[in-house]
């Protein structure tokens, strides 16, 4: 298990190619408000898995799957809209 951080500067963050699930996510908003959306995909493309929104400075979003989490196939990609925001993933 791994905790990943991720910021606005890697908006559009490449395959997380090693890691198969997420157990647990959350979302800080920065300066303004922030949205992450992850996808079960090699790239930011189609529908996302399951979305994040988070207040201006706030942490205003938390999921937690539990140990089994959620499965992705193909691989799991971020795409994240805000400035100053940060999104931590539980992954493994």
């Amino acid at each position: 298990m791994d905790i990943k951080r991720i910021t606005a500067n890697d908006n559009d963050l490449e395959s997380l190619a090693p890691y198969t699930k997420i157990t647990g996510a959350w979302l800080v908003g920065g300066s303004d408000a922030a949205t992450a959306d992850i996808y079960d995909a090699l790239t930011v493309t189609g529908t996302p898995k399951f979305s994040l929104k988070a207040a201006i400075n706030t942490v205003s979003s938390y999921l937690y799957f539990g140990e089994q989490g959620i499965s992705f196939k193909t691989g799991i990609s971020v795409g994240l809209t805000g400035t100053g925001m940060i999104l931590f993933l539980v992954i493994k």
